[in-house]
Order: C-alpha cells, then structure tokens, then sequence
C-alpha cells in the first residue's frame, strides 16, 4: 500500500490527465488480491512473484535500509553490525515476510524484537523520526526523511540485495470477469 500511495499515486494522476478517455479505479492494499477471481486487470507487488499463472514485469528495484533519528543514536548508540540490534528498540512491520527477523547482505538474518508493531512503513518511519527506535524500511519510504535529516542510515555497509518491484496481469489472456450491467 505504501509504495502505491508514495510511488505509483502521482504517476496515475499524470496518466489520468494525459488520457481522460481511460477510468482507473485503483485500490491500494497490503492484501494478497486474486486478479482473476476478484476482477483486477493489474497487480503491482514487491518481491519475487510466486504465482505461476500471472504475467510479471519488473518495473523498478526497491532495497530496504535501516533507519534512526540522530536523537535515538546520541542516546542508545549506533549499531555497528546487524548482530548490535538485539540490544536496540526496533520498530517491526508486520509487511516483512518476518517482521522479527531482518535480511542483511549475505543471506544474514538477524532476530529482532520492539514494543512497536505497525502494518506500515510510512508510520514505521514516523516512530523512527520520534526517536522511538530502530526502523527497517523500504528506500523509497526512507529517502525523504533521510535527506532532509530527520533520520540517518545505519548498517548501511550491512545493507541486503534490493527487491523487484513488478506489474503482474493474468497469463493467456485469461481476463478478469465483467460485470453485465
């Protein structure tokens, strides 16, 4: 939901106003949606795609970095290898395949754990930016706050292999169904 609210929103709107013949209803989710089954012509989705009967198409990379405020590091310390996390507040989103457990380059996973348990990135980061913790969160989620100070990287030598971001449509022209209105 959020790489569609942050990324994909203002890039529906410019192809809404460049093609006002075309309708979009678009939802956002973090859901697992069936295109043909729940009537959608498009998914996009973030990591490897695992259903054989859609069409992917890799549109972009996504990596994940880990994130803090200045005021959380002055106070706790900065982590110098992943390992260092158990002894941090990490903030968790429950969107990771294991939202205890984050990937670090090298196939590396490291157990984590925190009192703050979100379904998004975009509050995760808020909770980061309070000085609350330790966030792992998607670049694109990061990046502004990261450039304008209100969190800095850590880890970032540690950092894993980014994602593939794709735009999945269903296989042999098998069509979602439509209404007979």
């Amino acid at each position: 939901m959020t790489f569609g609210t942050l990324r994909l929103a203002p890039i529906l709107a410019e192809f809404a106003k460049a093609y006002p013949e075309v309708s979009l209803e678009v939802q956002f989710t973090d859901r697992m949606v069936s295109l043909v089954d729940e009537g959608f012509d498009l998914a996009v989705r973030v990591g490897r795609p695992r259903d054989s009967t859609l069409v992917a198409r890799k549109l972009i990379e996504a990596g994940t970095m880990t994130v803090a405020s200045p005021e959380y590091l002055a106070a706790r310390g900065t982590p110098e290898v992943p390992q260092d996390l158990v002894h941090h507040d990490c903030i968790l989103d429950t969107n990771f395949r294991d939202p205890h457990c984050w990937p670090f380059a090298g196939g590396l996973e490291v157990p984590v754990s925190g009192r703050l348990t979100y379904s998004d990135a975009s509050v995760c980061l808020v909770a980061a930016e309070a000085g609350l913790g330790i966030a792992c969160l998607p670049d694109f989620v990061a990046a502004a706050s990261l450039n304008e100070g209100r969190v800095v990287q850590v880890l970032s030598d540690h950092v894993d292999s980014p994602s593939a971001v794709y735009a999945m449509t269903p296989r042999d022209g098998i069509q979602p169904p439509r209404c007979g209105c």
